[in-house]
């Protein structure tokens, strides 16, 4: 599944493999509101160029 970002946020990250996954616990203002206690959880790497 895809995601859309900005130009300046493209330019800021566009050498790194983002990972946008679910873990268990409750998030701040960028959660899951549907009453499981699931957050979202971004991870990053460089990548090779």
């Amino acid at each position: 599944m895809g995601f859309y970002i900005s130009a300046s946020q493209y330019e800021a990250w566009k050498h790194m493999r983002l990972v946008i996954d679910t873990v268990p616990g409750r998030g701040g203002m960028f959660s899951l509101d549907n009453g499981r206690a699931r957050r979202f959880l971004t991870r990053s790497e460089l990548c090779g160029i």
